[in-house]
């Protein structure tokens, strides 16, 4: 409240001194206020400084919307698994009870369309199509193969026996051991040799088996 009166009182002496410019100075004497002057600037300033300060607090706010009102929904029922079709329409229909069937009564319109001679409509007559002539494919025949002649099977040649020649002799006292070389080959007791089967081993001769019977064959010696 002091700094509104002292600013309040600034305020006068700058009029007063715009009424009176020539008495500046030392010697100036102040004019006395009325005694109302002091009060009211007083209740001025103080309802000046009540209205910024409520209006710094929100007094002239703006005025509040009004609540929106809440509607409550009832809840809605959860919804039931569809029934078979068959068992819905059996449950649903009502049993439908046999009614006697009243007779329908023929107008007079209706009785005067029946005794009107109905006329046929006359369906003109397609004309038949031209069959058409079926012509016979022939088929060419496949040729027939000519039979290959019988082929005669030409008679084995009977190879000569070949010549049986023992060349060399390795002799021990066993002959199940003992080998001798038979046209060119190696050969011990029980081996075929061209058609011919090792019997014995002896120290100067072989003896074999063959299509002629036992032959004995000596060292050095052929036999056809």
């Amino acid at each position: 409240m002091s700094s509104i009166l002292k600013a309040l009182e600034k305020v006068e002496d700058a009029q007063n001194q715009k009424r009176n410019p020539g008495a500046g100075g030392l010697g100036r004497k102040r004019e006395r206020r009325p005694a109302w002057l002091i009060p009211a600037w007083s209740l001025g300033g103080a309802a000046v400084a009540t209205l910024v300060t409520y209006s710094i607090m929100g007094g002239f706010g703006k005025p509040a919307p009004p609540a929106a009102q809440v509607v409550a929904t009832a809840p809605q029922p959860a919804a039931r698994p569809a029934a078979p079709v068959a068992e819905a329409a059996v449950s649903t229909a009502p049993v439908a009870t046999e009614k006697p069937v009243a007779a329908p009564v023929k107008s007079r319109q209706t009785r005067d369309e029946v005794k009107a001679p109905v006329r046929k409509q006359q369906v003109g007559s397609v004309p038949k199509l031209a069959a058409k002539p079926q012509r016979s494919l022939k088929v060419p025949e496949p040729p027939v193969s000519a039979r290959p002649a019988a082929v005669h099977a030409a008679p084995a040649l009977v190879a000569p026996p070949q010549e049986i020649r023992v060349t060399g002799i390795a002799w021990q006292n066993d002959s199940q051991s003992s080998f001798a070389m038979v046209n060119g080959r190696p050969v011990r007791q029980g081996a075929v040799v061209d058609g011919y089967k090792v019997e014995q081993i002896f120290e100067d001769s072989v003896r074999f088996t063959g299509g002629k019977g036992p032959v004995t064959i000596p060292l050095g010696a052929a036999e056809q």
